[in-house]
């Protein structure tokens, strides 16, 4: 019996490993935070990606991090009147968006080369990014939607290609609730690519830029999300839990 119990333990150990470690290998999006803030009106993101040891779509040095948010209203259109956003749609930061200085460059600012963002904005450049929206209770019904995905770039060309992306956002509620929305992987598609080119368009800065739609022979990204703190402790309490189950038999 313990003999069987010790070689199922290992089993189980020895798949989980290989799953990590497998996991290790792909091209991966892990979301490290995300949570409501509800006395804010927005919430909170960070993210990093990791790339496989064979990786070979972009070299490392020319990818950037890119993101396009989108605004709807209840009706699900444009939503295009909040103070300080013009356009419901666009890429962001724009260069006088609040919050910054930003540069006149597409890519998105809030970038850092390590996990602690002590590096200070790479932006673009760095593994690690992060997004903290606020503000934004008063202006409910309404759906907060940002576009965050990685570019390969040719500044000489001045164009850039999809690499991969994930969505996340939040809705408000006409009395300023907030409503975190699900994370999730997206591809390039012609209805994306022609809202990254007309945010582009909109900006002068933007504007030489050109977007070349899907990058060539990139592979597939995974996306993880940190759990929930009450879904993790449930895990670990169940852990526990059994191993004293098992200890008793």
């Amino acid at each position: 019996m313990l003999r069987r119990l010790f070689v199922g333990r290992s089993g189980f150990l020895i798949a989980c490993l290989m799953a990590v470690t497998a996991a290790s290998w792909a091209q991966s999006f892990n979301v490290t935070k995300y949570f409501t803030r509800n006395s804010q009106g927005g919430v909170g993101i960070e993210a990093e990606y990791d790339l496989g040891p064979d990786w070979d779509c972009c070299p490392p040095e020319d990818i950037r991090w890119m993101q396009r948010i989108v605004l709807r209203d209840a009706n699900g259109d444009v939503k295009n009147n909040v103070p300080g956003y013009p356009n419901g749609d666009f890429i962001d930061p724009r260069p006088d968006q609040a919050g910054g200085p930003w540069d006149t460059l597409p890519w998105y600012d809030v970038t850092y080369t390590d996990a602690a963002h002590t590096s200070g904005f790479q932006r673009g450049k760095g593994k690690y990014m992060e997004d903290y929206p606020s503000g934004w209770g008063p202006f409910g019904p309404m759906s907060f939607n940002a576009q965050t995905f990685l570019v390969c770039v040719d500044e000489d060309l001045e164009a850039f290609c999809f690499i991969a992306g994930f969505t996340w956002g939040f809705s408000v509620a006409a009395d300023g609730t907030i409503t975190r929305h699900g994370a999730a992987l997206f591809g390039d598609s012609p209805e994306f690519g022609a809202g990254v080119n007309a945010g582009l368009d909109r900006i002068p800065d933007f504007e030489p830029w050109d977007y070349w739609g899907e990058c060539a022979d990139c592979p597939e990204f995974t996306l993880t999300v940190v759990p929930e703190p009450t879904t993790m402790t449930a895990m670990v309490l169940g852990v526990l839990a059994l191993a004293r189950r098992r200890k008793r038999a």
